[in-house]
């Protein structure tokens, strides 16, 4: 392309940004006072009606801010509750092993006094039958 054309479209160019840009302009600043205009019955229901669908939704957002905050307060409840709960069943749960606990010393003191009675009995039988057994006369005299 020839360097004629490229700056005649350029000119082009510049000639059509100024015009767009001065149109919107002019009006704007000629314009003086314009009468008011009847308001339009449309226009009017239309903007009572999203000022109506404005407070219900202000609403609606009030509605959800009160749930969201009793959900959060209920999910507080039921979490001490768990707490609760869970603490009641460690107390009991360490009771019952204090308690099976002592059942076992028990039972370990009845086997150790009963090992010892056994004991006992066998260390005073245990003479008598040792003194039986050698005064027996375990091969009988020959006739």
């Amino acid at each position: 392309m020839r360097s004629h054309a490229r700056i005649g479209l350029f000119s082009a160019g510049n000639v059509a940004c100024l015009c767009l840009w001065c149109l919107p302009v002019q009006p704007a600043a000629s314009q003086t006072n314009a009468p008011a205009t009847p308001p339009d019955p449309v226009i009017e229901s239309a903007i009572r009606y999203w000022q109506s669908q404005l407070t219900r939704l202000e609403q609606l957002q009030s509605q959800q801010t009160a749930t969201l905050q009793s959900i959060a307060d209920r999910q507080r409840e039921i979490a001490q509750a768990l707490t609760q709960s869970v603490d009641n069943t460690v107390a009991r749960l360490d009771a019952m092993n204090a308690a099976l606990d002592a059942q076992r010393e028990r039972s370990l003191e009845f086997i150790r006094d009963s090992n010892r009675l056994m004991l006992k009995v066998v260390a005073g039988l245990g003479p008598c039958c040792f003194w039986a057994s050698c005064s027996w006369p375990w091969f009988p005299a020959a006739p």
